[in-house]
């Protein structure tokens, strides 16, 4: 093999494991934003049992744990078929 296609295969390589260990993170941060979201519902329901309005915690906890299954399951693998109803 040429210097030159040494060093494309090298740069694939490492994007490869730069993707890999991109959707290996983000999915430990998605994980930890899911318990986060179940978490955050304990002062929810400590404000409605006192009768005050529940805080934006809890809501803007599970937009962003939303937002990274959804980002993490779109872009992980796209040989998944997609079932629409």
């Amino acid at each position: 093999m040429s210097q030159f296609a040494n060093k494309i295969k090298q740069y694939k390589n490492n994007y490869i494991w730069k993707i890999v260990n991109f959707f290996n993170i983000l999915g430990w941060v998605a994980m930890a934003a899911s318990i986060g979201m179940y978490v955050s519902y304990i002062p929810q329901i400590g404000d409605n049992l006192a009768g005050h309005k529940g805080n934006p915690v809890q809501p803007l906890v599970a937009a962003i744990n939303c937002s990274l299954w959804l980002v993490y399951g779109f872009f992980k693998n796209r040989n998944v078929t997609i079932l629409y109803y």
